[in-house]
């Protein structure tokens, strides 16, 4: 699955449900400038850019997926 996001180019992230870095494909590592060996299992804000990227209402927002059931 890695390897088919790859050939995205669009940024693509999987996160857990605390909000940490499991995976992100080639466009997201360009476009936010991160290493992606270093910053697996890293919360997305500190990884996005530090304090500046600790924004509440987003946290809650994306926190909100997790406590939501879909179908898919």
């Amino acid at each position: 699955a890695a390897s088919v996001a790859d050939t995205l180019s669009l940024p693509l992230v999987v996160l857990d449900e605390n909000l940490r870095l499991l995976s992100a494909n080639h466009g997201f590592t360009e476009m936010f400038k991160m290493i992606p060996h270093k910053d697996v299992g890293s919360d997305l804000m500190l990884v996005l850019g530090g304090a500046g990227w600790k924004i509440p209402h987003l946290r809650h927002l994306l926190s909100d997926v997790f406590n939501t059931e879909y179908e898919l």
